[in-house]
């Protein structure tokens, strides 16, 4: 049986799509939008009433995202943005297959490891810290391979949003064929855009 997850999402739609995009660019057949994972894996879901008594705890709460890091220590090519630790967050947080409190957002976790340390680097060598606000939790459906295509992040990207900021055209077909030493300059652009959000 497939396992769900229970996550909670930027409300603030500048941040969203700029991360969004600085994840579709660096891996484009990511699934999921930008999320902070905190609670998970069930079997089934939970009832309405019990999330909407968790979503109150963290409805309006303001994230705060300081730094960049890395699971290259444990054989993993990942690299994510840490959040700075949140009481109301931490008092619904409950991940059986990760025990320990570590709210972070996943922007790279893929098979290239020399990819995602240069992609680290990208997004460490400017960084400033940056905050927005989450509202509820929402339920990360597993989806079947038939319907993988529909859900993909690149499906709710806004493409011509992300053009002006980059001052050129961008889009899948773009990104499909674009070169590692291209994804990093793009990446670059992005994240010094996202740091100065408000």
């Amino acid at each position: 049986m497939n396992t769900s997850f229970y996550v909670t999402y930027p409300s603030n739609e500048n941040v969203r799509n700029l991360i969004n995009a600085i994840r579709v660019i660096a891996e484009e057949n990511q699934r999921t939008q930008v999320h902070i994972t905190v609670r998970g894996p069930y079997k089934k879901r939970i009832s309405e009433k019990k999330i909407k008594e968790l979503s109150s705890v963290i409805n309006g709460e303001q994230i705060k995202i300081i730094d960049v890091d890395n699971f290259f220590d444990s054989n993993q090519n990942t690299v994510f943005f840490k959040c700075e630790e949140n009481l109301n967050l931490k008092k619904i947080w409950k991940k059986t297959s990760f025990k320990e409190y570590n709210p972070h957002i996943t922007i790279y976790n893929g098979l290239d490891n020399f990819f995602a340390r240069e992609i680290f680097k990208v997004l460490k060598q400017d960084f400033k810290p940056f905050k927005y606000k989450i509202n509820e939790l929402s339920w990360l459906e597993p989806k079947s391979k038939e319907k993988l295509e529909l859900f993909h992040l690149k499906a709710v990207i806004d493409f011509k949003k992300i053009s002006e900021i980059l001052g050129c055209e961008i889009n899948l077909t773009i990104i499909k064929n674009m070169n590692q030493k291209n994804r990093l300059k793009f990446v670059s652009k992005l994240s010094n855009k996202l740091y100065e959000s408000k």
